[in-house]
């Protein structure tokens, strides 16, 4: 449904169609309040039909440098923050336990250790 206030029905309400088409400065106060007091009559209601294009779906997977979930758009192994450190190397995160975490282990290694 589409709902707008209809210039043809603000005639009826100079000083709001004034300030409506920017015919001459209005207060915007006295504006709203002439709005306010015309009620439903200066709108026009239209039914409309409006397309919402499919979103293709997402697949997610679980991160084996983080362990949290990350949208998947290749066949990557990891999420985008684990991705920019090289694998090799063993980084220092504040995780649950804060201990550092080795990208070579996945998820259930980590939780083995803490």
């Amino acid at each position: 449904m589409r709902v707008f206030l209809d210039p043809a029905r603000t005639a009826s309400y100079p000083r709001l169609h004034s300030w409506y088409m920017k015919a001459e400065k209005v207060p915007h106060q006295e504006a709203i309040s002439e709005l306010l007091r015309a009620g439903d009559g200066v709108y026009t209601c239209k039914a409309v039909t409006v397309e919402v294009a499919e979103k293709p779906l997402k697949r997610t997977a679980i991160c084996e440098g983080c362990g949290e979930s990350f949208i998947l758009r290749g066949d990557e192994r990891l999420c985008r923050s684990c991705s920019e450190i090289e694998p090799e190397e063993e980084f220092s995160r504040k995780n649950r336990g804060g201990s550092r975490i080795n990208l070579e282990d996945g998820p259930r290694e980590r939780a083995e250790r803490a």
